[in-house]
């Protein structure tokens, strides 16, 4: 028994499917059975077509590609620089020098190892052990930059704004087992706090941006489909 199917449903832009104005269009031998799996197929094209798409839009120029490296090393220095510099000159969040410290280094050599050849698949073959040695470091090492950005948010905006005059006196405390009043000067120096709070801030606009940007690229993959 023969059948004569005729399917109304999206059109695919892959040459491949069987697929002519919205029609599926199938040969008089073909059976039933091979109708849905054939649109499936289709649809299967179909996807890979827009990721494929999605790729090439979102592939960066060279210039574009060197000065996100600059500034991904050059943050995490200025990081390391500013934490050094003023590792005890915030008693009232003394979380917040360690912070940069921290975020800086990984930071950096998340950036550099990235950078290296080693680090990239190759484009034609199997992944070498190297190459998956530093996918796995960079996932981790962006796992706990993810957990110790969390942490450095709490500490950076739960005292905003922190008092930056070091010769006010916040407040008097009685030592333990003591009648000795010590006088306690909460404050958090100026540069190193404006520093932590606005390359926090900066992060979150950066991710704001590139969220647009992909949808974006999505939109347009997906235009260039229906062309």
């Amino acid at each position: 028994m023969t059948y004569i199917i005729f399917i109304l449903i999206k059109p695919f832009s892959d040459p491949s499917c069987p697929v002519d104005g919205g029609v599926v269009i199938l040969e008089e031998t073909t059976p039933i059975s091979a109708v849905s799996t054939s649109a499936r197929l289709c649809q299967r094209m179909e996807r890979r077509n827009l990721l494929q798409r999605m790729s090439n839009h979102s592939k960066p120029s060279p210039v574009v590609l060197g000065i996100s490296k600059l500034v991904a090393c050059i943050i995490p220095s200025a990081q390391i620089a500013i934490g050094g510099l003023y590792l005890n000159a915030c008693p009232e969040q003394h979380y917040i020098p360690v912070y940069l410290v921290v975020m800086g280094a990984f930071g950096l050599a998340l950036a550099l190892l990235s950078s290296l050849p080693c680090a990239q698949d190759p484009e034609d073959g199997p992944p070498n052990s190297l190459s998956y040695v530093c996918t796995t470091w960079n996932t981790l090492t962006s796992l706990f930059l993810f957990c110790w950005f969390i942490s450095g948010n709490v500490w950076i905006y739960s005292i905003y704004q922190p008092n930056y005059n070091q010769t006010i006196t916040n407040y008097n405390q009685t030592q333990p087992n003591s009648t000795q009043t010590v006088t306690e000067h909460l404050y958090c120096n100026k540069t190193l706090y404006l520093f932590a709070f606005w390359t926090n801030t900066l992060l979150y606009i950066v991710l704001g941006l590139l969220l647009v940007w992909g949808f974006c690229l999505m939109c347009c993959a997906f235009f260039d489909l229906q062309e």
